[in-house]
């Protein structure tokens, strides 16, 4: 499986903890994965826990919790948990 997106947040709570864009969440069996270009973060809230990556669509919001997490200078990368 593997979708993509526009646009998308992590989110910590309520606190946006990074704003990406071009993002891809693909799904080998078990293990899913995102990746996508930075568009702007905040290093501590990124470095907070529990983290959800949160993608809108026309009829509301796809969202997985983040189980790791790497960012780089432009991208994004992370190991994700089943979808919300």
């Amino acid at each position: 499986m593997k979708m993509a997106g526009a646009e998308g947040s992590l989110m910590w709570g309520y606190h946006v903890a990074a704003t990406v864009r071009d993002w891809t969440v693909a799904s080998d069996g078990a293990q899913r994965s995102l990746s996508a270009a930075i568009v702007r973060l905040d290093d501590f809230r990124l470095s907070q826990r529990p983290l959800m990556f949160v993608a809108p669509h026309r009829g509301g919001a796809w969202s997985w919790p983040v189980l790791e997490l790497q960012a780089g200078d432009a991208t994004l990368t992370a190991r994700l948990g089943p979808r919300k």
